[in-house]
């Protein structure tokens, strides 16, 4: 027909075209097509038709993707994997380690303040005690055999349990390498934020403690089997018991947030449940102090001789 447009078929897909680079000062390029835009990433990323959406190439540019000619060739980049499922198993392994050796460590400080209140029955009761402490295992095992095993398993369980806290507080430090502008403590307590300088002490008593009664190195009146007076000649020393008093405080603020994490992991950590949560922490550790502090008490008010 004269005069009549010649209208030629398109020749080449909508976006099949040559492949353009990715501009990073180019957020997006929007186009108003009509046609159905395909569900996939490559395809526009929209399933709607007649709506405004990202080129193709500029949408698979931004999401690490390569756009060739062939709608159907797009090729991820090489993307390097993530760290976060190996570190996340890392820190539940920490935290599982944390979990077991505090409650071995919780068993003996409950095990040990029952047999250390035994004092207040005077020597023959506490020296009993003490000797059969160190015939358990008769005839089977040696003279404190049984004794030195279960002392191993506290040292390792203690070690673990402070190499499992440093790994974790590590690790949370990696994950946020700039600290907060404001500490908000909503959801902490005292004791949770004295973790690490209370760990300390602890140790360090514990290492004196040993020097102290099991092996007589800083006590000139160590008598060996006779533990009752062992305890009433170094308590008898107030800076002997102000660190005693002070290593059992940090342990009992340990014990509590121990107490208190371990209800929350079993559940009880809704609202609800949080005084009951609190008061049930704090009433075992109280106890677990008190109980341990009465001891040099009673031998610095001359009640123990």
């Amino acid at each position: 027909m004269v005069g009549a447009r010649t209208i030629r078929p398109r020749t080449t897909p909508l976006y099949s075209r040559m492949r353009r680079p990715c501009m990073s000062n180019v957020v997006e390029t929007m186009i108003e097509d009509r046609m159905a835009i395909g569900r996939s990433l490559v395809d526009g990323g929209n399933d709607e038709p007649g709506r405004w959406s990202l080129r193709p190439d500029r949408l698979a540019c931004t999401a690490g993707l390569q756009v060739s000619s062939d709608r159907s060739m797009a090729q991820p980049l090489a993307v390097q994997p993530s760290a976060t499922p190996s570190l996340a198993r890392s820190l539940i392994g920490m935290k599982a380690i944390m979990a077991t050796s505090g409650v071995i460590l919780f068993l003996f400080v409950v095990g040990h303040l029952l047999g250390n209140l035994k004092v207040f029955q005077g020597p023959e009761h506490f020296n009993a005690y003490a000797e059969g402490l160190r015939t358990v295992g008769a005839p089977f095992l040696g003279r404190g055999q049984l004794l030195w095993v279960v002392r191993v398993v506290l040292l390792f369980a203690l070690g673990a349990h402070i190499w499992a806290a440093i790994a974790v507080t590590r690790a949370s430090w990696r994950a946020r390498p700039i600290g907060y502008q404001r500490l908000e403590s909503t959801h902490t307590t005292y004791a949770a934020r004295t973790m690490r300088w209370g760990g300390v002490i602890i140790l360090l008593y514990v290492i004196y403690h040993l020097l102290d009664f099991t092996f007589g190195r800083v006590n000139p009146s160590f008598i060996p089997g006779d533990a009752y007076h062992n305890v009433v000649a170094s308590f008898r020393l107030w800076p002997v018991s102000a660190f005693y008093g002070v290593a059992m405080v940090v342990v009992g603020l340990h014990v509590y947030h121990g107490v208190w994490s371990a209800l929350q992991t079993l559940g009880l950590h809704r609202a609800p449940t949080e005084r009951w949560r609190r008061g049930a922490a704090g009433v075992i550790a109280a106890a677990i102090v008190a109980g341990y502090v009465a001891i040099p008490a009673a031998v610095l008010a001359g009640w123990l001789r």
